[in-house]
């Protein structure tokens, strides 16, 4: 999977640190279509060195982007791919951005996605808005998904 963040507005970002994870997360229970079994505050463990973004950070200019490159730590197993597939679990990334702005204030994206595969057919309201889309959607608990 990969995230890509583009610089909006006037002036440059210094990226400072990313954190990002792509994990099978258990589904929450009782909730239809699934979402994520997420802990309600994100925790974001280092994985290592990021190559993105050197030790003195980096620059981004107005209109230029970062690309984060997630992969999982292993292969699956067959029982964690029957797991995923039937929604048991759920493909998740999510992850952290923190930059400072043009001024030196410190600040900070969060985002999470997760992967929703559909079986059968498409179901659609009346209006022709696909009811069960499958692909990465944003989800989770909100403070996996803010901006500061």
């Amino acid at each position: 999977m990969i995230f890509e963040f583009k610089v909006f507005g006037r002036t440059p970002a210094k990226l400072i640190k990313t954190i990002f994870h792509l994990d099978n997360v258990p589904a929450k229970p009782g909730t239809q279509p699934s979402e994520p079994d997420l802990p309600p505050i994100p925790e974001y463990k280092s994985p290592g060195p990021t190559t993105e973004i050197p030790e003195e950070g980096r620059i981004v200019a107005p209109g230029g982007d970062l690309k984060v490159n997630l992969w999982f730590r292993q292969q699956l197993t067959e029982e964690e791919w029957v797991k995923l597939r039937d929604g048991q679990t759920l493909m998740c990334a999510y992850g952290i951005i923190k930059y400072e702005d043009a001024f030196g204030k410190e600040r900070e994206t969060k985002v999470c996605y997760f992967y929703r595969f559909r079986w059968g057919g498409v179901i659609k309201a009346p209006d022709e808005t696909v009811l069960n889309p499958s692909g990465f959607l944003i989800g989770g608990p909100a403070a996996y998904n803010k901006a500061t």
